[in-house]
């Protein structure tokens, strides 16, 4: 269901009333993090959090997720984006698009 890896549309099914989580893997220590770009208005973005394994944070180089979670507001398909930048840098290395089928009104 996912390409994420290779920056592919990824499709995510929420219902109204509900919450959506969207993890993504990032290398903090490579500067890298992922950012929320595009937000529609039916998905309210509740928090951004970043999650290390206890393994992880001793190694250099050590891999965490990116947790977003939102509630969602209203039925259709929506789109969210996210982009794998830099903060010091204008063009991201990766960016990926989250189409999100919401069941309900």
């Amino acid at each position: 269901m996912s390409r994420s890896e290779l920056g592919a549309d990824v499709v995510g099914v929420a219902s109204v009333p509900g919450t959506l989580e969207v993890r993504l893997r990032e290398f903090p220590t490579s500067g890298y993090v992922w950012e929320l770009v595009d937000c529609p208005a039916a998905l309210v973005l509740l928090e951004r959090l970043a999650e290390s394994r206890e393994a992880a944070k001793a190694l250099v180089g050590g891999e965490r997720v990116r947790r977003f979670r939102f509630r969602v507001a209203r039925g259709g398909e929506h789109v969210l984006g996210f982009a794998l930048k830099r903060a010091w840098e204008t063009a991201p290395l990766r960016a990926l698009h989250v189409r999100v089928q919401v069941a309900g009104p």
